[in-house]
């Protein structure tokens, strides 16, 4: 990211909150662990939002050595540019016509909202946190080289299909 460490400081603290509550749900039954023993939360998390980047760039079938290196620093992976395209190949995000759905950590967060709903700490929104962590995650791609007009349309485009679902299924 275009050397802003207090950015990747603070984008870095929020995936690791957000993670953290993914692994609070599985503790308490409502995670990712009720639907498979094979998995976590968190780990969930990271490649549902590690997705979302991806499909951002998608629109470009390109990666630059910057936002390979911002893959690294936020989801821990090491992959090269060509590494990174042949990802997107293999998971068919390079179709003009693919669409990413509402991940499954949201569904997870809205369902922990709902059941939870009156017994919140703090009256903490664990989906709100979510689309928060992707907002930012979303925005400090957008900082990286190689940013592109159609990248920012999808971003925007996601999010927007995320903040409707939260508000069409939280009670």
């Amino acid at each position: 990211m275009k050397g802003d460490n207090k950015m990747s400081a603070n984008l870095r603290k929020m995936l690791d909150e957000v993670i953290n509550v993914g692994n609070l749900m599985d503790k308490n039954g409502i995670g990712a662990r009720q639907l498979t023993k094979d998995m976590t939360t968190g780990v969930m998390l990271l490649g549902n939002m590690s997705s979302f980047i991806l499909y951002m760039l998608a629109s470009t079938n390109k990666v630059t050595d910057e936002q390979a290196k911002f893959f690294k620093t936020c989801f821990n992976m090491e992959l090269t540019p060509d590494d990174t395209v042949e990802l997107m190949k293999d998971l068919k995000m390079n179709k003009v016509d693919y669409v990413l759905p509402v991940i499954p950590s949201m569904i997870l967060f809205v369902l922990a909202d709902n059941k939870l709903k009156g017994r919140k700490v703090e009256d903490v929104n664990f989906s709100d946190m979510l689309y928060d962590v992707m907002v930012a995650l979303g925005n400090g791609f957008l900082e990286c080289d190689g940013a592109t007009e159609m990248m920012r349309s999808r971003m925007e485009d996601y999010l927007d299909k995320l903040r409707k679902y939260i508000d069409r299924t939280l009670k």
